[in-house]
């Protein structure tokens, strides 16, 4: 993973012009990350992850799919518990559903990729993480400019 991380870093950090960064807090074992998901919050989770998390909070409107991708792998490869009491939007949903255990008393919201290839892609890591049917057809089939609320 560090390695993959390492190879990904020039790209992530080049895209980050693009989004804002989330926020990050380490309250005890658990692990809060609020706000829109930008290029350099894969770096953030890792060395957190390092400090003992067992669990995440998730609340994000989405935003980079590929810095989300990489942090729903250290989420699955360390086993973290993944929670949302709020809204998970988007690439947020990768994350959420790359936890081993999922707890989830919020939203989640889904929707298409802006082109074919970021959908294939985002609907793939989706799948491969165990989400059902109905959130891989929502995110197929809801245009790029709305969004589709489960719970």
């Amino acid at each position: 993973m560090i390695r993959t991380l390492a190879l990904a870093l020039p790209v992530l950090l080049g895209l980050a012009a693009r989004a804002k960064a989330a926020d990050f807090v380490l309250r005890g074992d658990t692990i809060t990350m609020s706000g829109r998901i930008g290029a350099t919050d894969p770096l953030k989770l890792s060395r957190l992850i390092g400090e003992g998390a067992h669990a995440i909070v998730l609340e994000s409107p989405g935003g980079l799919v590929a810095a989300a991708s990489y942090m729903a792998e250290m989420i699955r490869e360390t086993g973290l518990t993944t929670i949302v009491s709020g809204d998970c939007a988007s690439a947020c949903t990768v994350m959420f559903y790359a936890g081993t255990d999922r707890r989830l008393s919020g939203r989640l919201g889904f929707h298409r990729a802006t082109d074919d290839v970021g959908t294939a892609n985002y609907t793939e890591a989706m799948r491969r993480y165990g989400a059902p049917l109905a959130v891989l057809e929502a995110a197929q089939t809801t245009p790029a400019s709305g969004i589709t609320w489960m719970r």
